[in-house]
């Protein structure tokens, strides 16, 4: 990736700066939690029951209901009216398998991987991303180095990209552009999400 094109180096810009950004923020998040949030590791006994009541009472798929609800403002939609997952499948680069996993619930918890696939794929905002992964028992890491690139891609708007042809192509040139950049530091690479 020695040979940038000024397009490329005006993406790797703006993805840089929403980076940034986001550290900068979550820091100061961290600063005034810890000061004035206190010792929050004793859980108050009645606030712990409701917890488990409600936990014990919601057994819809949350995850799954914003799922088919994206879809369809995305257009995996039948002539019959019915979703068309496995289009969506493929087009999100999720294997039947994965895809069979998730929807069904067998595994406790969706790989990390899965999830913001699925993401890219409906192109759900800031927002609805993290209430997606909520939903789902997980969330963004800021910490890690995919997770930062992968919401400072999605705070950018897409680099306005509408296609998810277009947004998995960004979204691997944008990983493996920083994967270098570790590995020039003598770090690990990092993991791609598509296995392209």
């Amino acid at each position: 990736m020695e040979n940038l094109s000024a397009d490329d180096l005006k993406k790797l810009t703006y993805i840089e700066d929403c980076m940034n950004r986001i550290l900068r923020r979550n820091a100061a998040r961290e600063t005034v939690f810890y000061k004035f949030a206190g010792d929050s590791t004793d859980k108050d006994p009645a606030i712990k029951e409701i917890d488990d009541k409600l936990k014990s009472i919601s057994k819809r798929r949350e995850d799954l209901i914003m799922v088919d609800e994206h879809m369809r403002k995305r257009g995996y939609v039948r002539k019959n009216g019915s979703l068309d997952y496995p289009r969506f499948q493929k087009d999100s680069y999720i294997d039947q398998s994965v895809w069979s996993r998730y929807e069904t619930g067998e595994q406790d918890r969706s790989s990390h991987k899965t999830l913001l696939k699925i993401i890219l794929a409906l192109r759900l905002n800031e927002s609805e991303a993290e209430q997606f992964l909520a939903y789902a028992g997980s969330g963004f890491a800021i910490t890690d180095k995919v997770d930062l690139i992968i919401l400072s891609y999605i705070k950018s708007d897409y680099l306005g990209d509408e296609k998810i042809d277009d947004i998995v192509e960004h979204v691997e040139f944008i990983l493996n552009y920083y994967s270098e950049q570790e590995v020039k530091k003598g770090r690990k690479p990092l993991k791609m999400l598509y296995d392209i």
